[in-house]
């Protein structure tokens, strides 16, 4: 007996607990079923305010959209374009410091006529610059280049602390080579007319001229003397290969070769290999080369590696436009006003009941 009270226990007992989880589950249920059902009676309500003052709303929304078309229509659409720049000389800190002051200038200044005296236009032209922006021109592979040549010169202690992500967030807009200089007009074909005034802006200064000026003459100088030298060494060949041409028509004597010795301070001479003035010669059209690499590379303060295009591209957004933004706006306002009216009329139905009770 006591074993089948016990059973009928047991069963009273998850009979309960399941009726327990089963009222849980209605109740989660239920709750979810009321957000739907109060979701919908707000979407029905908003369907019935916007029913019944539909009017209104188009109207709002057909005066924004006709004001908005004619204010976009007399204002001016607004231009962008970039120009790709090379720095030489440390001259990265003084280009972002002239273009930080021409961007003072056109964008928060709006000095039309000191922005035309730097860049030597018109007022009417300098009017039309809105801004001018410089970043660096960030090229991954080159960066992955760098941050490798940069490792090797790192102890083991100081190699397990750095990695890439780490070299590049401590690097300068200054540790870059290559620069992009971004400016925005609403003149759209202003950008061929700007872009010489615009570099010789950015590089005004006497000691980077200077420097540049000499760096040049110097490069010159060396090419001249490379070629100096590999005249030299070609008029030493011919005469070689006289000696040698005249030394071969000789009747040849025991013991004695065609080879010619050049004098030094250290001994009484070194055999002359013919081979050894192609090597100088080639060594010498080598550096040449690279001279004149450098002498193009230096030639200037800043070198420009990517023109402005021929026209500017608009940058206009459509959140920017008059014509999308003041319907929206005006939509907004009508809202605003007509729940603030219902709110007042709610109000003063609260009112009456609080003073009746």
């Amino acid at each position: 007996m006591a074993k089948i009270n016990q059973s009928q226990e047991e069963e009273i007992d998850l009979g309960s607990l399941f009726k327990i989880i089963g009222k849980g589950f209605l109740n989660l249920f239920n709750f979810i079923a009321s957000i739907f059902i109060g979701l919908y009676k707000v979407f029905i309500l908003l369907l019935i305010h916007f029913y019944k003052r539909t009017k209104w709303y188009l109207l709002a929304l057909i005066v924004g959209l006709v004001t908005g078309y004619i204010i976009d229509k007399k204002s001016d659409d607004l231009y962008s374009a970039n120009l790709f720049i090379e720095t030489n000389f440390g001259s990265t800190r003084q280009v972002y410091e002239n273009i930080k002051n021409l961007n003072q200038l056109a964008k928060i200044d709006r000095d039309t006529a000191q922005l035309a005296l730097v860049l030597n236009l018109t007022k009417d032209e300098a009017a039309t610059l809105k801004g001018f922006f410089i970043n660096p021109d960030i090229d991954q592979n080159i960066l992955a280049q760098q941050f490798s040549t940069y490792k090797k010169q790192l102890d083991s202690l100081a190699l397990s602390e750095v990695n890439f992500d780490k070299y590049v967030d401590e690097l300068k807009f200054y540790s870059y080579k290559t620069h992009q200089i971004q400016v925005s007009s609403t003149d759209k074909f202003i950008y061929n007319k700007l872009q010489n005034n615009l570099v010789n802006a950015i590089i005004a200064n006497p000691y980077l001229s200077n420097l540049r000026d000499v760096t040049v003459e110097n490069l010159q100088k060396e090419i001249i003397s490379i070629e100096r030298q590999a005249l030299e060494i070609d008029t030493l060949a011919k005469t070689y290969l006289s000696i040698k041409i005249r030394e071969s028509e000789k009747q040849p004597i025991p013991g004695v070769g065609t080879n010619v010795y050049l004098g030094d301070n250290n001994d009484e001479g070194s055999l002359m290999d013919e081979s050894k003035l192609i090597k100088s010669k080639y060594e010498l059209e080598i550096r040449k080369r690279e001279a004149s690499l450098e002498l193009i590379e230096n030639r200037n303060i800043v070198n420009i590696i990517a023109d402005f295009p021929i026209s500017g591209y608009d940058i206009s957004r459509w959140y920017q436009k008059f014509k999308y933004l003041l319907p929206l706006l005006l939509f907004s306002l009508t809202f605003i006003m007509f729940m603030l009216i219902d709110l007042g009329k709610y109000l003063e139905k609260q009112d009456k009941i609080l003073h009746k009770s």
